[in-house]
Protein backbone atom coordinates (compact mmCIF):
# COMPACT_ATOMS: atom_id res chain seq x y z
CA UNK A 1 0.00 0.00 0.00
CA UNK A 2 1.00 3.59 -0.57
CA UNK A 3 0.44 6.33 1.88
CA UNK A 4 -1.63 9.64 0.96
CA UNK A 5 1.47 11.26 0.11
CA UNK A 6 0.98 9.76 -3.27
CA UNK A 7 -1.98 12.42 -3.89
CA UNK A 8 0.40 15.52 -3.34
CA UNK A 9 2.27 17.60 -5.75
CA UNK A 10 5.28 16.46 -4.63
CA UNK A 11 7.50 17.91 -1.57
CA UNK A 12 8.99 21.33 -3.40
CA UNK A 13 6.55 24.11 -1.79
CA UNK A 14 6.85 26.54 -4.77
CA UNK A 15 5.99 23.85 -7.20
CA UNK A 16 2.61 23.27 -4.62
CA UNK A 17 1.80 26.41 -4.92
CA UNK A 18 2.16 26.34 -8.73
CA UNK A 19 -0.03 23.44 -9.43
CA UNK A 20 -2.69 24.28 -6.65
CA UNK A 21 -3.47 27.45 -8.18
CA UNK A 22 -3.46 25.90 -11.63
CA UNK A 23 -5.95 23.12 -10.09
CA UNK A 24 -8.54 25.87 -8.86
CA UNK A 25 -8.51 27.44 -12.36
CA UNK A 26 -8.91 24.64 -14.32
CA UNK A 27 -11.95 23.39 -12.40
CA UNK A 28 -13.86 26.30 -11.84
CA UNK A 29 -12.55 28.51 -15.17
CA UNK A 30 -13.15 32.09 -15.62
CA UNK A 31 -15.68 33.44 -12.95
CA UNK A 32 -17.58 35.97 -14.69
CA UNK A 33 -19.39 38.14 -12.09
CA UNK A 34 -18.04 35.78 -9.73
CA UNK A 35 -20.55 33.39 -10.43
CA UNK A 36 -19.55 30.07 -10.98
CA UNK A 37 -21.67 28.85 -13.68
CA UNK A 38 -21.77 26.61 -16.53
CA UNK A 39 -21.77 22.84 -16.49
CA UNK A 40 -18.26 22.45 -17.74
CA UNK A 41 -17.23 23.94 -14.22
CA UNK A 42 -17.14 22.94 -10.68
CA UNK A 43 -16.70 24.55 -7.10
CA UNK A 44 -13.28 23.49 -6.38
CA UNK A 45 -11.75 23.56 -2.22
CA UNK A 46 -8.42 23.31 -0.59
CA UNK A 47 -7.68 19.81 1.24
CA UNK A 48 -6.98 18.00 3.02
CA UNK A 49 -6.15 18.89 6.95
CA UNK A 50 -3.24 20.86 6.86
CA UNK A 51 -0.14 17.98 8.06
CA UNK A 52 -2.68 15.12 7.05
CA UNK A 53 -1.12 11.67 6.46
CA UNK A 54 2.67 13.13 5.91
CA UNK A 55 4.30 9.53 6.37
CA UNK A 56 8.18 9.35 5.13
CA UNK A 57 8.87 8.09 2.20
CA UNK A 58 5.31 7.49 1.70
CA UNK A 59 5.03 4.36 3.68
CA UNK A 60 1.68 4.17 5.70
CA UNK A 61 2.07 3.69 9.72
CA UNK A 62 6.07 4.84 8.86
CA UNK A 63 7.64 7.89 11.08
CA UNK A 64 6.21 11.21 10.89
CA UNK A 65 7.58 14.63 11.44
CA UNK A 66 4.44 17.41 12.12
CA UNK A 67 6.95 19.80 13.98
CA UNK A 68 5.91 23.49 13.20
CA UNK A 69 9.08 24.05 11.26
CA UNK A 70 8.37 21.72 8.36
CA UNK A 71 4.02 22.99 8.84
CA UNK A 72 5.18 26.73 8.26
CA UNK A 73 8.10 25.92 5.40
CA UNK A 74 6.75 22.72 3.53
CA UNK A 75 2.99 22.39 4.20
CA UNK A 76 1.36 25.93 4.32
CA UNK A 77 2.90 27.72 1.22
CA UNK A 78 1.30 25.97 -1.23
CA UNK A 79 -2.37 26.88 1.03
CA UNK A 80 -1.09 30.36 1.42
CA UNK A 81 -0.30 31.22 -2.12
CA UNK A 82 -3.54 29.53 -3.63
CA UNK A 83 -5.44 31.87 -1.00
CA UNK A 84 -3.90 34.56 -1.35
CA UNK A 85 -3.39 35.04 -5.28
CA UNK A 86 -6.69 33.83 -5.86
CA UNK A 87 -8.24 36.24 -3.31
CA UNK A 88 -6.80 39.20 -5.08
CA UNK A 89 -7.90 38.60 -8.81
CA UNK A 90 -11.24 37.60 -7.34
CA UNK A 91 -12.04 40.89 -6.11
CA UNK A 92 -10.14 42.53 -9.12
CA UNK A 93 -12.57 41.18 -11.65
CA UNK A 94 -14.94 40.96 -9.59
CA UNK A 95 -15.24 44.92 -9.20
CA UNK A 96 -13.81 46.25 -12.46
CA UNK A 97 -14.02 43.95 -15.39
CA UNK A 98 -17.08 45.12 -16.30
CA UNK A 99 -16.87 49.14 -14.77
CA UNK A 100 -17.03 51.26 -17.63
CA UNK A 101 -14.50 53.42 -15.44
CA UNK A 102 -11.83 50.53 -16.89
CA UNK A 103 -11.37 52.51 -20.07
CA UNK A 104 -7.76 52.23 -20.46
CA UNK A 105 -5.27 50.05 -20.52
CA UNK A 106 -2.94 50.93 -17.75
CA UNK A 107 -5.90 50.94 -15.30
CA UNK A 108 -5.79 47.09 -15.01
CA UNK A 109 -2.08 47.77 -13.36
CA UNK A 110 -3.31 50.52 -10.72
CA UNK A 111 -6.97 48.13 -9.97
CA UNK A 112 -4.52 44.99 -9.20
CA UNK A 113 -1.92 47.20 -7.30
CA UNK A 114 -5.03 48.96 -5.14
CA UNK A 115 -6.29 45.66 -4.15
CA UNK A 116 -2.50 44.13 -3.35
CA UNK A 117 -1.63 47.08 -1.54
CA UNK A 118 -5.32 46.54 0.83
CA UNK A 119 -4.61 42.96 1.26
CA UNK A 120 -0.62 43.78 2.52
CA UNK A 121 -2.20 45.95 4.19
CA UNK A 122 -4.45 43.72 6.36
CA UNK A 123 -1.53 41.09 6.18
CA UNK A 124 0.82 43.48 7.98
CA UNK A 125 -1.63 44.49 10.60
CA UNK A 126 -2.57 41.22 11.82
CA UNK A 127 1.21 40.50 11.91
CA UNK A 128 2.06 42.95 13.79
CA UNK A 129 -0.29 42.25 16.43
CA UNK A 130 0.83 38.63 16.19
CA UNK A 131 4.54 39.40 16.27
CA UNK A 132 5.03 42.98 17.99
CA UNK A 133 5.55 46.50 15.92
CA UNK A 134 9.44 45.52 15.07
CA UNK A 135 7.42 43.39 12.74
CA UNK A 136 6.28 46.25 10.81
CA UNK A 137 9.75 47.50 9.63
CA UNK A 138 10.97 44.49 7.48
CA UNK A 139 7.58 43.86 5.95
CA UNK A 140 7.16 47.66 4.70
CA UNK A 141 10.25 47.48 3.27
CA UNK A 142 10.05 43.68 1.11
CA UNK A 143 6.91 42.69 2.26
CA UNK A 144 4.27 45.60 0.61
CA UNK A 145 7.04 45.86 -2.41
CA UNK A 146 6.67 42.48 -3.00
CA UNK A 147 2.87 42.61 -3.30
CA UNK A 148 3.48 45.53 -5.31
CA UNK A 149 5.71 43.50 -7.74
CA UNK A 150 3.26 40.88 -8.13
CA UNK A 151 0.48 42.79 -8.69
CA UNK A 152 1.69 44.84 -11.88
CA UNK A 153 2.64 41.47 -13.07
CA UNK A 154 -1.20 40.27 -12.40
CA UNK A 155 -2.39 43.91 -14.17
CA UNK A 156 0.16 43.60 -17.04
CA UNK A 157 -1.99 40.70 -18.24
CA UNK A 158 -5.32 41.70 -17.21
CA UNK A 159 -5.54 44.63 -19.48
CA UNK A 160 -4.67 42.96 -22.05
CA UNK A 161 -6.96 40.61 -21.50
CA UNK A 162 -9.72 43.28 -21.74
CA UNK A 163 -7.72 44.34 -24.94
CA UNK A 164 -8.11 40.73 -26.78
CA UNK A 165 -12.05 41.16 -25.26
CA UNK A 166 -12.23 44.57 -26.93
CA UNK A 167 -11.07 43.12 -30.07
CA UNK A 168 -12.95 39.53 -29.91
CA UNK A 169 -10.07 37.49 -29.27
CA UNK A 170 -11.68 34.69 -26.53
CA UNK A 171 -8.27 32.77 -26.93
CA UNK A 172 -6.05 36.27 -26.11
CA UNK A 173 -8.46 37.03 -23.30
CA UNK A 174 -8.31 33.64 -21.66
CA UNK A 175 -4.66 32.85 -21.96
CA UNK A 176 -3.82 36.63 -20.27
CA UNK A 177 -6.40 36.11 -17.96
CA UNK A 178 -4.97 32.82 -16.93
CA UNK A 179 -1.06 34.59 -17.17
CA UNK A 180 -2.43 37.19 -15.10
CA UNK A 181 -3.09 34.73 -11.99
CA UNK A 182 0.06 31.72 -12.98
CA UNK A 183 2.49 34.85 -12.87
CA UNK A 184 1.67 36.48 -9.41
CA UNK A 185 1.22 32.69 -8.13
CA UNK A 186 4.62 31.69 -9.16
CA UNK A 187 6.53 35.15 -8.46
CA UNK A 188 4.83 34.63 -5.15
CA UNK A 189 5.95 31.14 -4.16
CA UNK A 190 9.16 31.42 -5.54
CA UNK A 191 9.13 34.62 -2.90
CA UNK A 192 8.01 32.86 0.17
CA UNK A 193 9.70 29.54 -0.60
CA UNK A 194 13.46 31.51 -0.58
CA UNK A 195 11.94 33.34 2.43
CA UNK A 196 11.27 29.82 4.54
CA UNK A 197 14.40 27.94 3.39
CA UNK A 198 16.44 30.12 6.01
CA UNK A 199 19.62 29.10 4.21
CA UNK A 200 22.50 31.96 3.18
CA UNK A 201 22.02 30.59 -0.37
CA UNK A 202 18.21 31.13 -0.48
CA UNK A 203 18.71 35.06 1.52
CA UNK A 204 21.02 35.77 -1.76
CA UNK A 205 18.85 34.53 -3.94
CA UNK A 206 15.94 35.98 -2.39
CA UNK A 207 17.88 39.58 -2.33
CA UNK A 208 18.79 39.30 -5.83
CA UNK A 209 15.11 38.39 -6.91
CA UNK A 210 13.44 41.50 -5.15
CA UNK A 211 16.46 43.94 -6.71
CA UNK A 212 15.53 42.11 -10.24
CA UNK A 213 11.81 42.56 -9.55
CA UNK A 214 11.72 46.45 -8.39
CA UNK A 215 13.93 47.28 -11.84
CA UNK A 216 11.75 45.22 -14.15
CA UNK A 217 8.65 46.52 -12.05
CA UNK A 218 9.75 50.25 -12.38
CA UNK A 219 10.82 49.71 -16.32
CA UNK A 220 7.16 48.09 -16.89
CA UNK A 221 5.48 50.63 -15.27
CA UNK A 222 7.12 53.61 -17.05
CA UNK A 223 6.53 51.91 -20.53
CA UNK A 224 3.00 50.92 -19.64
CA UNK A 225 2.16 54.30 -19.13
CA UNK A 226 3.69 55.74 -21.73
CA UNK A 227 2.38 53.31 -24.42
CA UNK A 228 -1.69 53.43 -22.53
CA UNK A 229 -4.35 52.68 -25.08
CA UNK A 230 -8.26 52.82 -24.79
CA UNK A 231 -9.76 49.29 -24.28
Amino acid sequence: RWGRVSEGSGEDPFLGSAIARAMVRGYQGDLPDGKLAGNDRILSCVKHFALYGAAEAGLDYNTTDMSRIRMYNEYLPPYKAAVEEGAKFFFLKLRTWKDPNFNYRFDAIVYAACVSLGFAAFENVKYVFSYGLLTAIPRGFLSIPGHLGFSVIMGYFYGRAKICERNGDESGKNTNLVLSLVCPVLMHGFYDACLMIGKTWATLVFLVFVVVMYIVIMRLVRRESLTNEPV
